[in-house]
């Protein structure tokens, strides 16, 4: 019997990401995120053939848009998982069916009781479920927990906030908030896009005085213009 939850907040379903934005928040690749939510058609050449690939994570967004800040986290959770452990796509994708059959859908992914009350579903070693390592060990959670950590959760009972890592390290001072800069990446305490602060920094400013107009520190302001730099590239 499935468990009935109430829905994320309509803001948090807003078309805002290109594939290859969300990519780069979560330490992907565009190609990878293309497959998770659009799946893969069958392809022959003379070189060549690679069958078809089924969603793992159907996008909350309609074809051809952008994607939205609760695919942005549905991705963050499955690449968590998938990059800590190497699990083969078809493992992940038995592991997601059985999710939607028992759940309803993979938004409770995103949920705060995903780790709370029920870190095991996604976890569990069985047969319905995936197996988080190729010789079937029982995994390291608190990996997870550390991924986790990464988001914030709002009133509603989903992901609020998603603070990405910064080559690789975990860090709180930026963060991507659809309430806020229409989901753009923005200085947590602030509120601050920050590509405000960097195409100023571009325009020939001074980091001082950027952050002085911003009530920002210069190490805010510096780190800023990096995070720009990366989502652009």
């Amino acid at each position: 019997m499935s468990m009935a939850r109430p829905k994320p907040d309509e803001i948090k379903f807003k078309p805002a990401y290109s594939l290859a934005s969300a990519a780069r928040l979560i330490g992907s690749n565009p190609s990878t995120l293309r497959v998770w939510f659009r799946g893969r058609h069958p392809y022959q050449s003379t070189a060549r053939y690679q069958r078809a690939v089924k969603a793992a994570l159907p996008s909350q967004s309609a074809i051809g848009e952008p994607l939205c800040f609760m695919d942005v986290v549905l991705a963050h959770v499955l690449h968590l998982i998938r990059h800590q452990y190497k699990i083969p796509l078809k493992k992940v994708r038995l592991a997601t069916d059985y999710i939607e059959k028992t759940k309803d859908d993979l938004l409770f992914l995103a949920s705060e009781d995903f780790y709370i009350d029920h870190r095991d579903l996604f976890l569990e070693i069985g047969p319905r479920l995936i197996s988080l390592s190729e010789s079937g060990q029982v995994v390291n959670r608190e990996v997870i927990s550390e991924g986790l950590k990464q988001l914030t959760y709002g009133s509603d009972g989903y992901a609020r906030q998603f603070f990405p890592a910064m080559n690789g390290q975990p860090q709180r001072d930026f963060a991507i908030n659809p309430a806020v800069n229409f989901g753009r990446l923005s200085i947590a305490r602030l509120g601050v896009d920050t590509n405000a602060l960097a195409d100023r920094f571009v325009a020939g400013e001074k980091i001082s005085m950027i952050a002085k107009d911003y009530d920002a520190t210069p190490d805010e302001v510096e780190d800023a213009i990096r995070w720009h730099e990366r989502l652009a590239a």
